[in-house]
């Protein structure tokens, strides 16, 4: 653990975090699993850069990932949607799971071409939760779901970046360390879950020093009792938070 201060806090929060992961399936399931969450790895990369470059203002770049996802994912769709792998068996919601993403997809695709970039991050935005969602419901954890509860916990913490702790009210402090403490131990997750090609890779390594640093120095700044440090910390923070998922989500 990283941090170097509210270690009480981390103490209450191990249990609640990890008691929200199932066990990753292991390497004796079914080649139709491994060969579905090898298809959406090679495809899920072109997701995470359309949304990204449709935020940014990129909508040239963001159209070609999004028809390259929509074609990956109409493919997984087709070879998937008819017969679930054996972990998702029993998913009476299997192949509406995979059409309703499809589906979204092709709208966004539409919206974007458009120019309504607002409305395809609309209908784009929820695939990453559906995904989410079809994981969990079936017992199955994977390194992006680590990224998503870190990226989600540290969007609680981020809300006190324009709404900081009064200093002079304990509930509000304890409040904020209680949120520094659950987005630690969520990066300290994907760290520790990282496959070895991410942990080798000096991006992750610098994102993930970097982040660490940050939750530290969010430490001192309330032992300070300095609400413009806070701010200013967390502020810089945000990007690494949306690179950590762009880049290894």
């Amino acid at each position: 653990m990283h941090t170097t201060r509210g270690k009480s806090f981390v103490v209450l929060v191990i249990g609640l975090l990890i008691g929200t992961m199932a066990p990753i399936a292991g390497q004796g399931q079914a080649s139709e699993f491994r060969k579905f969450h090898t298809a959406l790895a090679d495809a899920y990369p072109h997701y995470r850069e359309t949304l990204f470059y449709l935020r940014t203002g990129n909508s040239d770049v963001a159209l070609v990932e999004l028809q390259k996802w929509t074609e990956k994912w109409q493919d997984i769709t087709v070879d998937h949607g008819p017969r679930p792998p054996d972990v998702y068996a029993d998913d009476t919601t299997w192949k509406a799971t995979l059409t309703k993403i499809f589906d979204l997809s092709t709208s966004g695709l539409s919206q974007a071409r458009t120019g309504r970039v607002k409305r395809a991050v609309d209908d784009l935005k929820d695939i990453r939760w559906i995904l989410s969602k079809l994981r969990r419901r079936n017992h199955v954890v994977i390194f992006s779901d680590h990224v998503d509860r870190a990226n989600q916990l540290f969007d609680r913490l981020f809300v006190f970046r324009h709404a900081p702790p009064e200093f002079a009210n304990q509930k509000q402090v304890d409040h904020f360390r209680a949120a520094v403490s659950y987005a630690t131990l969520a990066y300290q997750l994907v760290m520790d879950n990282a496959p070895t090609a991410y942990r080798d890779d000096p991006e992750f390594q610098r994102l993930m020093k970097q982040s660490f640093h940050s939750f530290d120095r969010l430490w001192v700044a309330i032992n300070a009792r300095n609400r413009l440090n806070l701010i200013n910390i967390l502020r810089e923070m945000r990007s690494s938070d949306r690179m950590l998922y762009l880049r290894f989500g």
